[in-house]
């Protein structure tokens, strides 16, 4: 009685008194009970020696008494405690004996000994054996009619299934028990083993299967058990995330979570967790990832589980990677190393391979490459030859890039020679060779290249990665254009046939779009034209892939804008190497790879060689200028990209009306509208916005109909004086042209036209209905594999949730909108993101750090953009919110660090004071100067330091506006100014935009200087006032009353 009511020490001690009573008497059967008894006492409280050491007591007693089915009983039971220690080799042995004297024993014994054999073989990884055995007690249990213990025998059999990979074997024998356990009325089990079979059909790939089963389970939660229910919740997770349904996945192993939490099971929590980190990432929520995983680590950390949270610690350093913080990346990455001896080798050896993907993307290759070598090492002496080999090609790109060639294939042939001994291998062996293939292209090696895009050909193909094997067909086709034109074909058609067995149309119509762009830049034009006829026509393929968009667009191109109209444009050398055609098409690939610098660099080498230049006709020069204007806007390089717009519709001008004219016309209209956007010409803007869709009307194509609308809509809204009407007409143009772009699949105008409509409902002051289409958009662009598209609407996403007055929703959709720029390359809308971010996390009380903080992360994404005047802007906005929410006290504590923030800022922005293309452009910069002088002051002068300020003003003084005629620097010369000779040559007044014509010189030799211009900050050399004499002016106060007269008579010139 006490053992059924769990008080085992006291029925212990119970039955160790009868054992007492029995001392001396001749009847052996009771102290034989006693024993098995005490034995159960044992057992009951995982004391599983001592319980052995009892059942072999009892076993020895009822064998004097010659009571053999007992003794077997006692043997086998003596076997389970064995089995419980962990000890399943002796436990089989004595298991075996029983089986073997099982003529003598119960039935109940031989299938209970069959069965735990069954256990301890499947322990031992002895699975074929561990069926047979259960398989045997199975037989006993039915044929003796105990469903119950048949059904934990087919359980163990499922098992044996999963272990061996057999899921669909195991699925089935789990249904089968629990099809048993219904009919035995015990719910909880039924259920318990329907949602283990739901885990097999995961296993299957079966994934939209398992989550109907993992349902069926969840709406049985009330008959199961808690465990039951969380693991349905974190199985039907994993399905989900399989399935690419994240968000809901996320919600399935939160609510996992939330029941692991509430019965304190912290390892299953901690690993919930770890897959919810996991859906962050695929959804490019690195920074949430992150946060994911250190709560993960922590939660290994407190259970004592040292190498799980060194593990999960080396993925949290993968997510910071992902984030692009490469620096702080690699110092986590050296605090899982340091603590290497707790962890597995195999997260010492991903550490490795994470601090060199950091190290390289940081640009110190040679760092990198010794990470990757120790990387490669550790796999290596693991075993792991295909990661040791992967690790290597990794190394490879190191040394291509610091142009050691022949290094680079060497270490790719070792890889090879470890990936020998694997003959699954295949698709690994392929990369090998197409690093190979790519290095020796690049190295101008192309017989070689030629071999090794041959092997990885043939090795991707073995592997079943067709996609990867027409990529390299298509580039082994590039390789053979140059000689064996015949030969090159040949590859293309080779690529088609197996993108064909693949079932893969992308794949194919990529290497469509590659092949016949590559023969059209080689002067192919009919057997281009020939392959483009031979793929679907429809103009949504084009805009589903890129290449293919390409192929046509530059046929077409040289079909408009050839010399002759012929197709094949003039094949004249230049002194560059490149006929004027193919710098066209090598423009228009530029274009579209958004290789902004490789574009303006076509763009020069053009203009400044006249063969190259005379080989285009002005149709063709009017495109590639119009292209190279793009590139200048591009790079924020407003004047050129204004002058190259002009050019190209200068160049329209001449052209006789058609397809040709109106399309350079809307290019160009449309470039010049946008560079009036970005320099605050709104009205200009709308003008030129009009015009570009006026042209692209005219035009055939729905594609070029389509912008024009969203053009004609884009200037209305950004019409500086546009009313409510207006902006209404604009959102029905935008309905329109998405309602036309879907239509035609024109995803990427789709998404466009919706943006832009939700921007126009926006400045409507309907926030809701702007929110409505941005969240359609979002699931547009995601049904559509359009990753590249959310960060911007995620930003939009946030402006329409701000005036909703929803704080969190706003700030969570900022943080998306930035992780989503970060995975896609878009550091100036992750820089975007992160200054809205910071300047809005400045205005929360206590939270300056974490502020500065998010805007120093901007500020490294702006600099990887390249893009410094928002680096400035970013501090600016930053130090303003700081500044306005410290108190008296904070700001003398806190303001010698704001101000080492902003003054660099201030520092650019006078730079880059001469750097304007409108009157617009130069006001707007004066507002902005202003505002950040004032602010500069206002941080000096608050903080207490009177040395500060008046180094401040001395330095606004100092670097007055005068300068030394044909100086280089910042400042740039202008047209017209006031000059003094002195006799050494010229000096020449330079004047500042704000200070316009306030600089005058007399005849006399009396130069005005402005007091209330906005004088640079550090003054660039030679910009001091030189006598004849020699001496400078080095600081002069001004009056208050008016300007200063400085004499530019010798004797009176003095340092003062």
């Amino acid at each position: 009685s006490l053992y059924h009511l769990g008080r085992y020490e006291e029925a212990e001690a119970s039955l160790r008194s009868a054992l007492a009573q029995c001392t001396g008497h001749e009847s052996q059967a009771n102290p034989a009970a006693a024993w098995e008894w005490i034995a159960d006492t044992f057992q009951a409280r995982d004391r599983h020696a001592e319980a052995e050491d009892s059942r072999r007591t009892a076993a020895d007693m009822h064998k004097r008494l010659g009571r053999a089915a007992d003794v077997l009983r006692n043997l086998q039971k003596a076997a389970a405690s064995i089995r419980s220690q962990g000890r399943h080799g002796d436990a089989v042995a004595v298991y075996e004996e029983v089986l073997a004297r099982g003529a003598e024993a119960e039935w109940g014994t031989v299938a209970e000994a069959r069965f735990g054999m069954g256990v301890s073989l499947y322990r031992l990884g002895r699975y074929e054996e561990a069926e047979t055995s259960f398989r045997s007690a199975l037989a006993q249990y039915t044929e003796h009619e105990s469903q119950r213990s048949a059904a934990l025998a087919l359980e163990w059999i499922a098992d044996t299934f999963q272990a061996r990979d057999r899921h669909a074997e195991a699925e089935d024998s789990r249904r089968t028990a629990a099809d048993m356990y219904e009919r035995l009325g015990r719910a909880a089990d039924a259920v318990r083993i329907l949602a283990r079979a739901a885990a097999s059909i995961r296993s299957q790939g079966r994934h939209g299967d398992a989550v109907a089963v993992y349902e069926e389970v969840l709406a049985r939660g009330a008959e199961a058990e808690w465990g039951t229910v969380a693991g349905a919740h974190w199985g039907i997770g994993i399905s989900l995330y399989r399935l690419g349904r994240y968000e809901e996945a996320e919600a399935s192993f939160r609510s996992a979570l939330a029941q692991y939490t509430g019965h304190e099971s912290q390892a299953d929590a901690a690993l919930a967790l770890e897959w919810i980190a996991d859906t962050f990432q695929a959804r490019d929520r690195h920074a949430e990832a992150e946060d994911s995983r250190r709560t993960a680590a922590d939660m290994y950390e407190r259970l004592g589980r040292a190498a799980d949270a060194v593990r999960i610690l080396a993925r949290a350093a993968d997510s910071i990677r992902s984030q692009g913080r490469h620096g702080d990346a690699v110092a986590v990455y050296e605090e899982v190393l340091a603590r290497g001896a707790e962890a597995e080798w195999g997260t010492v050896a991903g550490a490795h391979w994470g601090i060199g993907i950091s190290l390289q993307s940081l640009g110190r290759y040679r760092d990198s490459s010794s990470a990757y070598r120790l990387a490669s090492r550790l796999y290596a002496s693991n075993g792991d030859a295909q990661e040791a080999a992967r690790s290597k090609l990794r190394l490879a790109d190191n040394l291509d890039r610091e142009n050691r060639a022949h290094e680079a294939v060497d270490v790719v042939r070792g890889a090879l020679r470890q990936l020998r001994s694997l003959p699954e291998a295949g698709g690994t062996r392929g990369d090998a060779y197409d690093k190979i293939a790519r290095i020796l292209w690049g190295a101008g090696e192309t017989t070689r290249s030629t071999e090794a895009f041959e092997r990885a050909i043939f090795e991707y193909t073995r592997a079943g990665r067709l996609e990867d094997a027409v990529e390299s067909q298509v580039l082994l086709a590039r390789n053979l254009l140059h000689s064996h034109q015949n030969a090159a074909k040949a590859r293309y058609f080779g690529a088609m046939a197996k993108a064909a067995a693949g079932s893969d149309r992308k794949s194919a119509l990529k290497a469509a779009g590659t092949f016949a762009a590559l023969l059209v830049q080689y002067g192919e034009i009919a057997a281009a034209r020939d392959i483009l006829d031979g793929v679907d026509s429809d103009p949504a393929a084009s805009e589903e892939i890129p290449e293919l968009r390409l192929a046509r667009t530059t046929l077409g191109m040289m079909n408009d804008f050839s010399l002759d109209g012929s197709g094949r444009p003039r094949q004249r050398a230049s002194r560059t190497g490149d006929t004027g055609a193919s710098a066209l098409i090598l423009a228009m690939e530029a274009l579209y790879r958004q290789d902004w610098e490789g574009l303006i660099e076509i763009h020069r080498n053009v203009m400044s060689d006249f063969v190259a230049r005379n080989g285009l006709s002005n149709a063709a020069l009017a495109l590639l200028i119009r292209f190279a204007g793009t590139g200048y806007f591009a790079r924020d390089r407003w004047r050129e990209g204004e002058a190259c717009a002009e050019e190209a519709l200068r160049l329209a001008a001449g052209l006789p009306e058609g397809q040709t004219k109106w399309e350079v016309q809307s290019g160009a209209e449309s470039l010049l509208g946008m560079v009036c956007l970005s320099t605050g010409r709104e009205r200009e803007a709308y003008d030129h916005f009009n015009a570009a869709a006026a042209s692209a009307q005219k035009v055939s194509s729905p594609v070029q109909k389509i912008s024009g609308l969203t053009l004609m809509a884009q200037g209305m809204i950004s019409h500086p004086w546009v009313t409510e009407y207006g902006l209404r007409r604009a959102a029905q143009f935008l309905y329109d042209a998405a309602k036309q772009a879907m239509e035609l699949d024109l995803s990427a105008l789709a998404v466009e036209a919706e943006t832009l409509r939700a921007l126009a409902y926006l400045a409507l002051d309907k926030s809701q209905s702007a929110l409505e289409i941005v969240d359609f958009a979002l699931g547009y662009a995601q049904r559509h594999d359009m990753p590249g598209c959310r960060p911007a609407l995620l930003m939009m996403k946030a402006w329409c949730l701000k005036p909703l007055g929803d704080p969190e929703g706003y700030l969570a959709a900022l943080r998306e909108a930035a992780a989503s720029a970060e995975a896609q390359g878009q550091f100036e809308r992750l820089g975007d993101s992160l200054r809205e971010l910071a300047s809005e996390t400045a205005e929360q009380p206590g939270a300056s750090r974490e502020a500065l903080l998010i805007a120093d992360s901007a500020e490294r994404a702006y600099r990887r953009a390249g893009l410094p005047q928002e680096i400035a802007l970013l501090k600016l906005d930053v130090v303003d919110e700081l500044w306005k929410k410290e108190d008296e006290g904070d700001r003398r504590e806190k303001g010698r660090g704001l101000l080492a923030a902003v003054l660099p800022a201030l520092r650019f922005l006078d730079s880059v004071r001469f750097d304007f293309i409108s009157a617009a452009q130069r006001v707007a910069w004066q507002r902005t100067y202003w505002w950040g002088r004032r602010l500069v002051f206002d941080v000096a002068a608050g903080t207490g330091d009177p040395q500060t300020v008046s180094d401040l003003i001395e330095v606004q003084i100092n670097a007055a506006v005068f300068g030394v005629s044909g100086s280089d620097g910042a400042l740039h010369r202008m047209a017209s100014g006031p000059a003094v000779e002195n006799g050494k040559g010229k000096v020449t007044a330079r004047i500042g935009p704000i200070a316009e014509a306030s600089l005058a010189a007399t005849a006399g030799g009396v130069t005005a200087m402005p007091t209330n211009a906005p004088l640079p900050v550090s003054p660039p050399p030679n910009l001091l006032v030189p006598s004849a004499l020699g001496a400078r002016v080095a600081l002069a106060r001004f009056r208050s009353d008016g300007d200063l007269l400085l004499p530019a008579v010798a004797s009176c010139i003095r340092t003062w």
